[in-house]
């Protein structure tokens, strides 16, 4: 249990310090009810709008892809390693912009580029991650 309350505790602190268009941006958290109070993304999560909808045109591929490789660029910048990354954990808003969100394994990695204990989804991990020959975080 304490465990869950510190990714938690982590996940609040890292989403209140984070501002760029294609990440959940988290303003706070009422404490006396726990309430989160983020950006308003009804469009649900990426995985349910492809299975259900699919994705229609190579416009709206390439849109995606952009918008996750620009939300990822600037948490790299920020030396930090989400570690969960996939489909599930981009959520979508009501016009369909993506914004990366579920940062309860992230990792602020610093200067120090190691990442430390494999984590996140096995079905969507790197195989050298998978294979305990890679540990960098860059």
């Amino acid at each position: 249990m304490r465990q869950a309350q510190d990714n938690f505790s982590r996940e609040i602190d890292l989403l209140c310090r984070l501002s760029h268009p294609y990440v959940l941006r988290m303003f706070g958290i009422c404490a006396d009810n726990p309430t989160r109070f983020m950006t308003r993304a009804q469009g649900g999560d990426l995985r349910d709008y492809i299975d259900a909808r699919g994705v229609q045109s190579e416009e709206e591929r390439i849109r995606i892809i952009t918008e996750l490789a620009f939300g990822l660029d600037y948490l790299h910048a920020k030396d930090i390693a989400h570690r969960d990354f996939k489909s599930r954990n981009v959520l979508l808003t009501m016009d369909k912009t993506c914004k990366i969100c579920d940062f309860g394994l992230s990792k602020e990695t610093g200067n120090d580029t190691t990442a430390g204990s494999s984590l996140g989804t096995p079905a969507w991990s790197a195989p050298e991650i998978l294979r305990g020959e890679c540990r960098e975080v860059r």
